[in-house]
């Protein structure tokens, strides 16, 4: 048997609002979809490994966040001035990227357009997203094997929103949804609770989740023009390796698949 965890992590906030900013009106929850056994031998090894490129003292917590890697930001990530600590730093986020087996399943919704369409009734956005991606997560382990089962790990964002989100991912559990009937569900996912925690614990899925999150945002948001362009060099390199990871249908298509977006059509 053949057991896989989902790490959920979002870009974005599930509030509403009518600005036309990318971080305000847009929201995506990113799926990264991982075996136990590649999680045990590959993920946490290489992420140890990255992190002791830039750790002074072998007992230094450093939990990896983006924000403050773009920016050099901090003690610990300020250490990436040094050129060839950031040469090292650079290759060993290549190998993750590259070697690693994954698949990915990016949601990118448009707020905006989602309250227009719905108003006061529209759902809430993260759970929106919450239930295509768990669609998505059961129809992946469906057709990689008979004996695919697996569950799913999301990051702490606070009292109400988790509580929330465990509610929402037990209602899918017991009842399914338009699409994906409860059965499936339940002969798929090992538990009927979605596991949370702080990132701050340095989960090594999602540390990877949060390091990526962004970069399909914005593939997303270009691939459906919505954006004209992604702007920083390291989000478009990271776009160019990612997109082998995104799940696919059986003829190699990746929009509605491992890119899904709900917003206008242009």
């Amino acid at each position: 048997m053949a057991n896989y965890r989902m790490y959920l992590d979002e870009s974005g906030n599930h509030v509403f609002s009518s600005s036309d900013a990318v971080d305000k009106r847009y929201l995506c929850i990113l799926g990264l979809i991982i075996s136990e056994e590649e999680i045990q031998t590959k993920l946490i090894p290489y992420i140890r490994e990255l992190k002791d490129i830039i750790r002074k003292d072998p007992d230094e917590v450093i939990i990896l966040h983006r924000e403050e890697i773009a920016n050099r930001r901090g003690a610990v990530y300020g250490r990436l001035k040094d050129a060839e600590l950031e040469s090292k730093w650079n290759e060993q986020i290549a190998k993750i990227i590259n070697d690693i087996d994954y698949t990915l399943c990016a949601a990118v919704l448009d707020k905006k357009f989602h309250y227009d369409r719905y108003g006061s009734a529209a759902m809430n956005p993260y759970h929106y997203c919450l239930h295509l991606l768990l669609e998505r997560y059961v129809k992946f382990l469906e057709k990689t094997g008979n004996d695919h089962n697996g569950d799913v790990m999301a990051e702490a964002r606070g009292g109400a929103e988790d509580g929330a989100l465990k509610s929402e991912y037990a209602i899918v559990y017991q009842n399914g949804t338009q699409f994906v009937n409860n059965v499936r569900f339940q002969s798929r996912l090992t538990s009927k609770d979605i596991k949370i925690t702080q990132k701050e614990k340095g989960i090594a899925g999602l540390e990877l989740a949060d390091l990526l999150v962004l970069a399909t945002k914005l593939d997303v948001l270009h691939e459906n023009r919505h954006i004209d362009r992604i702007n920083s060099m390291f989000i478009r390199g990271l776009v160019g390796s990612i997109k082998p990871k995104y799940d696919c249908s059986p003829t190699g298509i990746i929009q509605g698949y491992g890119r899904k977006f709900i917003g206008e059509q242009k």
